[in-house]
C-alpha cells in the first residue's frame, strides 16, 4: 500500500525510516551545545509520533492488499492492532502517549496508561518550575530548571513516579518496530 498524504513517506518501510531519522535528529540536537533546547523536544514529538504511528500505517497497508478476511496477526481494526503491540512494548506505549498528549494536549483515561508526564531537566542550580495541565488523567509538563540551562536531558515520568530518559525510551521502541520487522519481513516487503 502507497499513501498520497505523506509526501515521500508512502510506506511502513518508508516509515520505520523517518523513525530512525527522527531519532538520530532527536540525539543530535540532544547532545548540541546550542542553547535552542526546543528543537530537541520538536524532534522528540516527532519522533513519538511517527513511531507511534507505525502499526496503523502496517496495518492499513496489509489490509489494502489482503481484504479478505480483512485481518491481520487476528486483528481486524488498526486501533486494536496498535494496542497490542503497545501491549508488547511499555517504550511504544509511552511514545503513544507522547504521541496523543502532544497532538490532544491531554490524555483520555482510555490512553493513559504508564505516562504521568515530561520532564525537561537543565544542568546547574536548583529551581523548579510546574505547570499543571488538567483533567488529572493528561500528563503535567514540567521543567525542572536548574542554573545556566548549558544542556538538556528530557525525561518521561511514570504514574508511579520513576522516570526514565526519553532517548532510552525512544531507542527501545524502534528496537522492537525494527525486530517486528524482521520477523515478519517476507509480508512487509510485499506492502
Amino acid at each position: 500500500m502507497t499513501t498520497a498524504y505523506g509526501f515521500a513517506v508512502r510506506t511502513p518501510t518508508d516509515m520505520l525510516e523517518k523513525a530512525r531519522r527522527e531519532l538520530e535528529r532527536f540525539e543530535a540536537a540532544a547532545k548540541s551545545s546550542s542553547s535552542d533546547h526546543a528543537c530537541q523536544s520538536d524532534h522528540a514529538i516527532n519522533f513519538a509520533i511517527t513511531i507511534a504511528h507505525l502499526g496503523e500505517w502496517l496495518f492499513n497497508a496489509y489490509i489494502a492488499k489482503h481484504p479478505n478476511p480483512g485481518t491481520w496477526l487476528g486483528f481486524r481494526k488498526a486501533n486494536k492492532f496498535t494496542e497490542h503491540m503497545c501491549d508488547q512494548c511499555s517504550a511504544l506505549q509511552d511514545c503513544y502517549e507522547i504521541a496523543n498528549g502532544s497532538k490532544h494536549t491531554k490524555l483520555y483515561p482510555h490512553v493513559a496508561k504508564n505516562v504521568r508526564q515530561t520532564a525537561e531537566i537543565k544542568s546547574g542550580g536548583s529551581s523548579i518550575v510546574s505547570s499543571p495541565v488538567k483533567p488529572l488523567v493528561q500528563p503535567i509538563v514540567r521543567s525542572l530548571v536548574m542554573g545556566d540551562a548549558s544542556s538538556t536531558v528530557l525525561r518521561i515520568v511514570s504514574k508511579q513516579g520513576g522516570s526514565k530518559l526519553a532517548k532510552s525510551t525512544f531507542r527501545k521502541a524502534l528496537k522492537f518496530w525494527e525486530e517486528f520487522f524482521h520477523q515478519h519481513s517476507s509480508v512487509i516487503a510485499k506492502l
